[in-house]
């Protein structure tokens, strides 16, 4: 049986969060989640998600962070990195209408994994939970 790349990231953010002493209800939800998820086994078009970027500009640090994360959270990297052609990379419209700062759009972008469905296009739906990555350029706040 093939595990989806979604709920393999599910499932090793549950054991990584149970492990690290964070346990509790979230985790235990988050792995139940993991277990129930009804995943898409497609890549999500531009008329699925028309407001979103595979290739936004921050996606140039995409790489980095991988590896930073791989560093800090070892049993993350592998599920992450089976991800990374599937993610979907957004912008908040209301960061879009007023960025922060003059290079924050550049340094900015968020993908959703799991999201309610008719919410954010991911990779899998949830009424209960709501799981995604945010990436921030360097000496972005």
């Amino acid at each position: 049986m093939t595990v989806e790349p979604a709920t393999d990231f599910l499932r090793a953010l549950s054991v990584h969060l149970r492990s690290a002493d964070r346990s509790g209800p979230a985790a235990d939800e988050l792995l139940k989640s993991a277990m129930l998820l009804s995943v898409r086994e497609k890549h999500l078009t531009s008329a699925e998600a028309p407001n979103a970027h595979h290739s936004l500009p921050v996606c140039t640090f995409w790489d980095d962070a991988r590896t930073a994360a791989g560093r800090d959270v070892p049993a993350l990297a592998g599920p992450l990195a089976r991800l990374a052609d599937r993610l979907v990379w957004m912008q908040n419209p209301n960061y879009r209408r007023s960025p922060p700062s003059p290079t924050f759009l550049d340094n900015y972008g968020f993908a959703a994994i799991v999201d309610r469905p008719g919410g954010a296009p991911s990779l899998a739906y949830d009424d209960r939970v709501a799981v995604g990555l945010l990436m921030l350029g360097p000496k972005t706040e």
